[in-house]
């Protein structure tokens, strides 16, 4: 019934084939794969397909906010949240966890150390 989506490069037709007919898509954050639309080729492709579909096709995006961004410090700060840190690498070592990440073998984030 419902996809989330939060990054990735699948294409939005292969994520329609996961949702029943009248199904929703939802698509947060960006792909890498098209400079000219900064990130944004699927959200624009489901806004223009979305009216021609039977399934819902959403965009998603945020607005950060200092108080928003405050309270996430406090929640780190008092072990509430945990950010997923996958691997740490050397700033030297800067382009290889780049490749790793365009690879996909990352899972949650990648830090690089200075």
């Amino acid at each position: 019934d419902l996809v989330l989506v939060v990054g990735g490069s699948h294409r939005l037709r292969d994520l329609r084939r996961l949702l029943v007919r009248e199904g929703t898509l939802v698509l947060a954050g960006g792909e890498s794969d098209n400079r000219l639309t900064a990130g944004a080729h699927r959200q624009l492709l489901a806004m223009l397909w979305s009216p021609f579909v039977p399934q819902q096709l959403l965009g998603l995006m945020s607005r950060e906010s200092g108080e928003d961004l405050a309270a996430l410090v406090d929640h780190v700060a008092e072990g509430r949240l945990r950010p997923a840190v996958d691997r740490t690498f050397p700033l030297s070592q800067t382009p290889e966890a780049l490749e790793e990440l365009i690879a996909g073998r990352v899972r949650g984030k990648a830090v690089i150390t200075v």
